[in-house]
């Protein structure tokens, strides 16, 4: 009995765990190239993602921001629509652009690891609302 009840508690702890862990929420990383930085942060939704790129260069800083549809299947994130945004930023053109792709994913309660179809991987950090 013992053994019965202490599996159907680890049971509920993995689907809460699961639940917990979507990758519904808002992301973000950034990287920092020779004074310049660039942050990308992603909004997932049920239905529709929002991506943003903020690129901060020579002292000015931009942001471009595109919405597309999207789905969450298992662990996969499907990209279901193209946008494109560019705007020039001192002597750079900080841009943003999507096409209709699928990621695998894995979500925890800290991060995301993005696997794209040719094997590389991104890491973001969740942000909490």
């Amino acid at each position: 009995m013992k053994k019965i009840l202490a599996s159907i508690v680890a049971s509920i702890a993995l689907a809460t765990t699961a639940v917990a862990a979507s990758a519904v929420g808002r992301w973000e990383a950034s990287i920092e190239n020779r004074g310049s930085k660039y942050s990308l942060s992603l909004d997932i939704g049920e239905t529709s993602s929002k991506f943003t790129i903020t690129c901060a260069v020579e002292g000015q800083t931009g942001t471009v921001s595109i919405d597309v549809p999207t789905k969450i299947e298992g662990n996969t994130f499907h990209i279901l629509g193209s946008a494109a945004q560019e705007k020039k930023v001192a002597s750079i053109n900080c841009k943003i652009s999507v096409t209709p792709v699928s990621y695998n994913f894995e979500a925890t309660d800290k991060f995301l690891k993005v696997s794209t179809p040719d094997g590389q991987s991104v890491y973001l950090n969740r942000i909490q609302r």
